[in-house]
């Protein structure tokens, strides 16, 4: 049996969830809140690459340090201050200061990409971000939704570049169609299952 493990950590301003998750071999972070360097580096072992599941500015103030260690950085498209909306974030109160970072996998809108020795299903699922990227471990039952889906709730789309029915039409078509059992982590909160959206989400009904 595959040694596997999941492991959050809570960074920066809005309590951002950044995942470490071990499949044999392979290393993933999913995602790169404040702090998430350093808590990878202390959990040990060199990740295998580091997924981005949009650029907004909570998402990536770490990304430059998996970058300039030599993590391979999965991602939409490349480095994007629009994206990050770091001088909106600025004017919010966050001290934040997002240095420039290389992606070196641009993900296309939906298709199975090959990581380490895991098979990854990439959804592109705009309306958060016009760059939100869902990742799908197939195999594990596990999705990464970042901020398209929450428990609960979903992203919200009143930031700049936000598209609330696009988001809408992304989740029903792309994510509730999945098996009711996949366990959903997001970018914020705590974890929960499609089904369980499916049934209870009144952004959903």
């Amino acid at each position: 049996m595959v040694e596997q493990s999941l492991k959050v950590h809570v960074g920066g301003m809005v309590a951002t969830n950044g995942y470490l998750l071990v499949l044999g071999d392979d290393v993933f972070v999913i995602d790169a809140p404040k702090g998430m360097y350093e808590f990878v580096k202390n959990e040990g072992g060199k990740p295998t690459a580091l997924l981005l599941t949009h650029q907004h500015y909570d998402h990536v103030e770490d990304v430059s340090l998996f970058s300039d260690d030599g993590i391979p950085v999965y991602a939409y498209q490349q480095h994007s201050p629009a994206l990050i909306m770091q001088d909106l974030a600025q004017k919010w109160g966050a001290n934040i200061q997002i240095q420039p970072f290389h992606v070196t996998n641009e993900l296309k809108v939906k298709s199975m990409i090959s990581v380490g020795a895991q098979s990854i299903c990439t959804i592109h699922v705009p309306g958060h971000s016009p760059d939100s990227i869902v990742f799908h471990f197939v195999g594990k039952q596990f999705l990464f939704a970042g901020d398209t889906l929450f428990r609960g709730s979903i992203g919200r789309t009143d930031l700049p570049l936000g598209d609330h029915d696009a988001l809408l039409k992304g989740i029903k078509n792309d994510l509730l169609t999945l098996d009711g059992e996949t366990l959903v982590f997001p970018g914020h909160g705590e974890a929960t299952t499609i089904d369980e959206e499916a049934k209870a989400n009144l952004f959903l009904q």
